[in-house]
């Protein structure tokens, strides 16, 4: 089963709640949220914006799929900002993006394996989003509580640069900060306060995602979360630091 739902954890800390921060590297425009679900907003007017509906490719890196169905659909009189922020939740904001025609291709990275999820790669039939009786988002018409699309894929990274080698479209790469540290790691439950280990596996994770985005085209978007609320993910401790550390790796990779 994927690591998705937060619902499948007994939390009791948060981390503090920051508002959005635009940034900007190399040209690319991108975004820092927290919760990671307010990042349907910025996707939304990216594509939506312009007067073009071309979906784009979505990298999402990270500790969890977010992949979860059973959010309502938007209602008319429901702004998108209200919509992504108090209808979405962290575990379930894209397939939402799915069905509103945001994104149609997903690779999902964790930089703890060698290879990586994908969905939709077959064409857009292959990853259906459909809305049942009660008006709740759902894949294949599976029911609510499936955690991914039907069409799954498992890719190493030279497929990977293959598949992107000659797109044109739009990207958008999606970054989690738990997916370098995670508090369910078992370095951070069971060796809490050594942080050379912490360091070392992070810093590990890092440079993986390095050597996968020096291979890949450029992104149009790029959005970061920070994973410190509802719940804190990534160490409250230590989230600051490995956000600044990021930042570093996208400026290599893109300045």
């Amino acid at each position: 089963m994927i690591k998705n739902s937060y619902e499948e954890f007994d939390r009791d800390f948060v981390g503090k709640y920051t508002k959005p921060r635009s940034f900007s590297v190399g040209g690319i425009e991108g975004v820092v949220v927290d919760p990671h679900n307010e990042v349907f907003e910025f996707w939304y007017n990216a594509i939506k914006s312009n007067g073009e509906d071309s979906p784009a490719v979505l990298l999402h890196i990270d500790n969890h799929s977010d992949l979860s169905g059973g959010k309502r659909i938007r209602e008319d009189c429901r702004s998108v900002r209200d919509y992504s922020r108090r209808d979405l939740d962290i575990a379930s904001f894209i397939a939402p993006a799915v069905y509103y025609g945001l994104v149609d291709k997903i690779y999902w990275f964790d930089p703890r394996n060698i290879n990586m999820k994908v969905y939709g790669r077959n064409g857009k039939d292959n990853m259906f989003v459909d809305v049942d009786s009660n008006g709740e988002i759902i894949w294949q018409k599976w029911g609510r509580n499936i955690y991914a699309p039907m069409d799954e894929d498992v890719l190493n990274h030279n497929v990977l640069k293959k598949d992107l080698k000659n797109f044109q479209g739009r990207i958008i790469l999606d970054v989690d900060l738990d997916a370098f540290e995670c508090i369910d790691d078992a370095e951070y439950n069971w060796k809490f306060g050594n942080y050379r280990l912490l360091d070392g596996k992070g810093n590990e994770r890092l440079n993986k995602t390095l050597n996968l985005l020096r291979r890949l085209p450029r992104p149009s978007l790029i959005s970061v979360a920070r994973s410190q609320t509802p719940f804190a993910y990534t160490p409250t401790d230590r989230v600051d630091g490995i956000e600044k550390k990021l930042m570093k790796v996208l400026k290599k990779v893109y300045s």
